[in-house]
C-alpha cells in the first residue's frame, strides 16, 4: 500500500513528465507536438514557467521577418558533446525543441518551415535561441552569419535591475555594464569582441535584483559559462 508521501511524490513526478512530454498528432494543428522530422514544435497550452532572471538566448544575429523564407541556423560542432537547442517565444508560448541537428563540416545545421510560426503570428525576429552543452556551457546559435556580435537575452519574471554584468576570462574583464530597474520582460546585452579576445571559455558574472510585488527586493550573483571563437563572427 502506497503511503501518502509516496503517492504525492509519484503524482508530482507524473505531472512533471506530462508537462514536458511531446505529444503525437494533437489538435489544433499549431499545438505543441512532434513533427514529421522528429522535432517538437508548436504553441504550448500553458506559459513557460520561470522565476527571477533567466538566460533564454545566446545568438549571433537575428532571423529576418520574411514569411516565405525557410528558417535556418547553425551551431559550432565541438568535441564536448551534442548541444541541447531550445527555440522559443515566451509571450506567444511558442516552443521548438528536440531538434534533429545535422552535422556538416565544422557546424551543426538545422532548417525548418515557418508555417507554425505564421499560424501563431510569431515573428522570426522575436525568437530566442539557446544551445547548451552537457557540461552546462553555452555555445552561440548563428542566425545571421553577417553579424559580428553576440546577443544575450535574459527573461525577467518580475521587474529587475542589473547592478553588474561582466564578461571575463582569466581575471580580465572584456565587457562591463549595468542596467536600471525595468518592468520589461526581456533585457538584451550586446558584446562585440575586440581583437584581444581569443578563442576559449568565458564567464558571464552578473548581479541582479528582482522586485517581486509585495515582497522585499532580492539580490543575487550568478555565473554562466560560454564559448567564444573569433572565427564564428
Amino acid at each position: 500500500m502506497k503511503t501518502p508521501l509516496l503517492t504525492a511524490a509519484l503524482l508530482l513526478s507524473l505531472g512533471t513528465l506530462s508537462a514536458h512530454a511531446c505529444p503525437e498528432k494533437v489538435q489544433p494543428a499549431q499545438a505543441y507536438q512532434r513533427r514529421n522530422d522528429g522535432r517538437c514544435e508548436g504553441i504550448q497550452a500553458r506559459g513557460l514557467i520561470a522565476d527571477g532572471v533567466k538566460l533564454v538566448s545566446f545568438a549571433i544575429g537575428r532571423f529576418a521577418d520574411n514569411p516565405d523564407e525557410t528558417l535556418s541556423l547553425k551551431i559550432p560542432k565541438l568535441n564536448q558533446g551534442q548541444p541541447t537547442l531550445q527555440i522559443q517565444n515566451r509571450r506567444k508560448r511558442y516552443v521548438l525543441n528536440e531538434v534533429p541537428l545535422k552535422p556538416q563540416g565544422a557546424w551543426l545545421n538545422y532548417a525548418w518551415s515557418p508555417q507554425i510560426l505564421q499560424e501563431a503570428k510569431v515573428k522570426p525576429s522575436k525568437l530566442q535561441t539557446l544551445a547548451e552543452l552537457p557540461n552546462k556551457t553555452y555555445v552561440p546559435v548563428v542566425l545571421n552569419s553577417g553579424s559580428k556580435q553576440y546577443e544575450f537575452v535574459f527573461f525577467l519574471a518580475e521587474p529587475a535591475s542589473f547592478e553588474s554584468f561582466e564578461i571575463r576570462q582569466g581575471g580580465q574583464i572584456f565587457h562591463s555594464e549595468t542596467r536600471p530597474k525595468t518592468n520589461a520582460k526581456e533585457i538584451r546585452f550586446i558584446w562585440q569582441p575586440k581583437a584581444g579576445a581569443s578563442a576559449g571559455i568565458y564567464e558571464i558574472n552578473y548581479e541582479a535584483t528582482t522586485y517581486p510585488r509585495g515582497e522585499k527586493p532580492d539580490s543575487f550573483p550568478r555565473t554562466l559559462k560560454f564559448i567564444h571563437d573569433p572565427d564564428w563572427l
